[in-house]
């Protein structure tokens, strides 16, 4: 079942693999619903890919829930038939996208430090009602696993500090080929390496300028008030290795 973000973790050594099966991976009883929900943020390109994969985890009888930005979003997944909801509080990102100047100026000069930077802004003035949605959305549905888009690290780390029992898994169904506009950024491939230590550096670069807010005051407050431990750069990157060594 699991592609290249891989849903499950290894087997114990003591368990072979003909005697491992996903709802076991997952602490789930055989024959039990396995559950599995969808964060990707962004616009219809960054969903699209989605579509196949649903569909196959559907037709082997897992429950899947898409969360989404925007109800015009909601109704083109649902149109693909994939299951959708409206994430309470989440923008809708293709308007937001749009209509902001900051944003629409970066994405027309091609900068992307500028372009990240406008971005973490504008999620300034919807961090706590998306963690409030996502709270919404996950006690409602109860996911056994989340996959989530590289644009929902800050919430992937939430949800996993929440709601340790849960699953997470990266992915990218997109290209990611460094261009002049595009840096080069493994999110969702630890393993592969720049030289001389530069991959751990745009990581903390990009990360400190794309989730400026959630590493600011406000952000620290609201992890404060649902009782979690202040966030650093390097629960980020925890975070990624955590991904890879856990669900390979």
């Amino acid at each position: 079942m699991p592609t290249r973000g891989q849903v499950a973790p290894s087997p114990g050594p003591e368990a072979s693999e003909a005697e491992t099966t996903g709802a076991d991976a997952l602490g789930v009883n055989e024959g039990s619903e396995i559950r599995v929900a969808f964060a990707p943020v962004g616009t219809q390109g960054d969903h699209q890919p989605f579509v196949p994969l649903v569909h196959a985890l559907i037709a082997q009888g897992i429950t899947v829930q898409m969360w989404v930005g925007g109800d015009p979003t909601r109704d083109f997944m649902e149109r693909m038939g994939v299951p959708a909801v409206t994430m309470p509080g989440a923008p809708d990102i293709k308007k937001l996208m749009t209509s902001d100047p900051a944003v629409l100026n970066a994405m027309r000069e091609g900068k992307t430090k500028k372009f990240l930077g406008a971005v973490s802004a504008k999620y300034k003035d919807y961090q706590s009602p998306c963690h409030s949605g996502v709270c919404q959305l996950f006690d409602a549905f109860r996911p056994h696993v989340l996959v989530f888009t590289h644009l929902c690290i800050p919430i992937a780390r939430f949800v996993l500090d929440k709601y340790p029992e849960v699953r997470l898994c990266m992915a990218a169904l997109y290209p990611r080929t460094p261009t002049r506009y595009t840096l080069p950024l493994f999110f969702n491939s630890p393993e592969r390496n720049l030289p001389f230590g530069l991959t751990k550096l745009v990581h903390q670069i990009v990360l400190r300028k794309m989730f400026a807010s959630s590493l600011g005051a406000d952000g620290q407050r609201l992890r404060k008030q649902y009782g979690l431990k202040k966030l650093k750069p390097i629960h980020f990157w925890e975070l990624f290795f955590r991904l890879f060594h856990r669900f390979r």
